[in-house]
């Protein structure tokens, strides 16, 4: 196949994603987690390449993922699961089902209500004045520098030992 031809690459193991319903992208911008206006810049992986949100999905036909350790969801809150579940699964229906819409224009596929949290969330952006910024459609301060900048820490410490904070690269 030409190279013009093939799809977008796994950031993660470098493989073609064939279409969007194999997508971790198109399935976080389904969800609301990526802002529309950074999806053709943000980079692709397989869902499964995602083993973190991949594990919240309970829909028939896709084989479960199970990960171990502090973010597998056996060791998190059962509540907090059970709303993971609903939305990530809900979100992943919603991906195999614009995937058979011809002609569905993209600001089409989010879930209902979506879009309009982007609006909101832009105009919240535009009209602040801390020095906060939008991150595949979350807000995000700088609180991390702070972290950065305390005694025993610099910019290539990782966070794993402080409560609550996984293995962050700052």
């Amino acid at each position: 196949m030409a190279q013009c031809e093939q799809g977008y690459l796994c950031e993660v193991c470098g493989e073609e994603v064939e279409d969007i319903t194999g997508s971790d992208l198109y399935l976080r911008y389904v969800l609301g987690e990526v802002d529309p206006e950074k999806l053709h810049i943000a980079p692709e992986r397989h869902i499964r390449c995602n083993p973190t949100l991949a594990q919240f999905i309970t829909a028939e036909g896709f084989e479960a993922v199970v990960i171990e350790g502090f973010f597998g969801k056996s060791n998190l809150d059962p509540e907090f699961v059970a709303i993971e579940e609903a939305r990530v699964t809900q979100g992943y229906l919603r991906l195999r089902d614009v995937f058979g819409i011809e002609g569905l224009p993209l600001t089409d596929y989010p879930l209902p209500g979506v879009m309009d949290r982007w609006s909101v969330d832009n105009e919240a952006a535009s009209d602040s004045d801390d020095d906060a910024r939008l991150v595949d459609g979350h807000r995000q301060t700088h609180h991390l520098d702070l972290v950065a900048e305390e005694p025993g820490h610099d910019a290539t410490t990782s966070c794993s030992d402080s409560p609550g904070i996984g293995s962050l690269r700052l």
